[in-house]
């Protein structure tokens, strides 16, 4: 018996195939879902039965919802049923749909997806494994495929021809003339956070807490300052209240037209740093390096002056380990191999503006830390042949 259910229009098979092969790579049996896409499930057949027969027996739905989805009655009548079986119901949104212009059952009640977004599709397959009790995917299985399946669908949006929309609702958010990435991301963190008034600090503080890269937040103040009476000084950017009432007061709405702007520019930091093992980037002392931050979890490292400290620790433990002095003697390189992969922010200053502490990003603290990490094994093998005999 099927287990999960994916509606979908047949303009969007592509969409479907490629996320039916991202389920199937993380460990999800092929014969546990349902989609018209799939080869064997012979939908032209035998439809009336087969669908019925599915939709019974499965207890997760996916939708893939797009402007052919809404131009398909037997899409929404399929919609209507998932509705009515107050089932697990996950949406995937294409592009063009939003929170105004979802229609019928499948409405703003529920929350989109997007598969440009890894946070998304890990919230997606966080839901499923829940609800099958599944236990033997492996969370390095995931974020690989996930990085996959991003690329993917980018590839394929850069394709695709969207069929007319004009039955959909029009988005009625006017942003004026901001038109940038800066300046976008800029407005939904003010207006997520129902802010006025921001500091350049504290824009920099949540991007890098969020991961989000590629932002010029000097280019965004700067164009945002044109807006009507907005300001920018001391490091301070303050919006127009006209404007501020203006988006504040369709918040909900603001959001999900810059919420994929904001996506665009998220990359999930454990991934990168998978991405890196995978090509052997590191070397065997920078691997013994990182097992010293995973052994101590350290999620700060210190610079400049702040460097002596952790010289200090990490010769006490390589003495304490009978590591290769050599590995102590290379701190420098292993932080300027941390901050060149872009694994580590700036978090503190000298009073001359110059970095002497940076931070792990969050996502790493938790790969790395986690009794999960997948390279634990091998870095311990490491830690023995390295150690010198007496």
């Amino acid at each position: 018996m099927k287990k999960i259910f994916i509606s979908h229009n047949t303009q969007d098979k592509v969409v479907a195939d490629i996320f039916v092969d991202f389920l199937i790579a993380v460990g999800i049996p092929r014969n546990e879902i349902f989609c018209s896409s799939l080869p064997g499930n012979n939908v032209r057949e035998n439809i009336t039965a087969e669908i019925r027969e599915s939709l019974d027996s499965s207890n997760i739905f996916i939708c893939i919802l797009s402007s052919s989805y809404y131009q398909s009655a037997y899409c929404l009548n399929e919609a209507g049923i998932v509705w009515y079986k107050h089932a697990a119901t996950i949406i995937i949104g294409l592009p063009e749909i939003n929170i105004d212009n979802m229609q019928g059952f499948i409405n703003k009640d529920y929350m989109i997806r997007h598969l440009n977004n890894s946070d998304d599709i890990y919230a997606i397959i966080d839901d499923i494994i829940a609800e099958l009790n599944l236990t033997q995917i492996k969370h390095q299985v995931i974020n690989t495929e996930t990085t996959k399946l991003v690329r993917k669908y980018n590839d394929f949006l850069t394709n695709r021809r969207v069929e007319s929309t004009e039955n959909l609702p029009s988005n009625n958010v006017d942003l004026g003339t901001i038109s940038t990435d800066d300046e976008k991301i800029i407005i939904y963190y003010m207006i997520a956070k129902g802010l006025r008034k921001t500091s350049k600090k504290d824009i920099i503080n949540w991007l890098q807490i969020k991961e989000i890269f590629n932002v010029d937040i000097n280019n965004g103040f700067d164009l945002l300052s044109f807006l009507g009476n907005s300001k920018y000084e001391n490091e301070t950017f303050e919006l127009d209240i006209t404007y501020f009432r203006k988006f504040s007061n369709q918040k909900d709405e603001v959001k999900e037209v810059l919420k994929p702007i904001v996506f665009n520019h998220y990359e999930k930091v454990s991934n990168k740093f998978i991405n890196l093992w995978q090509r052997n980037v590191f070397s065997n002392e920078m691997k013994l390096f990182l097992l010293y931050i995973i052994e101590n979890k350290i999620s700060k490292l210190g610079d400049r002056w702040k460097a002596d400290f952790e010289i200090n620790s990490l010769s006490e433990w390589v003495n304490n380990n009978s590591m290769p002095v050599s590995v102590a003697n290379n701190y420098g390189v292993y932080l300027n191999a941390l901050i060149t992969n872009n694994l580590v922010y700036e978090s503190e200053w000298t009073s001359y503006g110059n970095p002497r502490e940076y931070t792990l990003y969050n996502s790493l603290q938790e790969f790395l830390f986690s009794e999960t990490f997948p390279y634990f094994s091998e870095l311990q093998e490491l830690k023995t042949i390295s150690a010198i005999p007496f």
